[in-house]
């Protein structure tokens, strides 16, 4: 991909198909592989669930709820398998 040459866009990020290629491989095939490796544990579970939490409006200071912030931060609370 070649550069953009714009005065508008002076600033502008050029994604390469390489980098956008990592990204989906990190953000979206990652995940969908782990979930599908959990399957069999999910099953088996009484009470399965799967919860993927990325970007910044996954940290604990965007979540208004205080119950949900301190049952997030609160390790004893979490499922593990």
């Amino acid at each position: 991909m070649q550069p953009v040459s714009s005065s508008g866009l002076a600033n502008a990020i050029v994604e390469t198909y390489e980098l956008a290629e990592d990204c989906i491989n990190t953000n979206y095939y990652g995940p969908k592989r782990v979930t599908e490796a959990f399957i069999p544990l999910l099953q088996s579970s009484q009470s399965p669930r799967i919860v993927n939490v990325s970007s910044l409006y996954g940290k604990l200071q965007y979540i208004r709820s205080e119950r949900i912030k301190e049952e997030l931060r609160n390790v004893d609370t979490h499922s593990y398998f």
